[in-house]
């Protein structure tokens, strides 16, 4: 009776699991926060980005927004 009764529940737990995703889950990194939307805020406003995946934040940390910055600067002045 006893084993019955184990692979019973093991089954039960099995159908209530698979459809929720826990046990086919697939991760392609570490946990990230997501972008971030305040409400009190008009929705023509720039959002705030998440956190930064690990890997990007060495090579593309504040640096490539200041050059693009910088770069559009004297473009912006040469168009008017």
């Amino acid at each position: 009776g006893d084993a019955r009764g184990i692979s019973q529940k093991r089954r039960s737990g099995d159908v209530l699991h698979q459809p929720l995703g826990k046990r086919k889950r697939v991760s392609f990194g570490g946990h990230l926060s997501p972008e971030l939307f305040d409400k009190s805020l008009p929705p023509n406003s720039p959002l705030k980005k998440g956190a930064i995946p690990t890997r990007l934040s060495l090579s593309f940390g504040n640096s490539p927004r200041a050059v693009l910055k910088k770069a559009q600067g004297p473009k912006h002045l040469a168009v008017q």
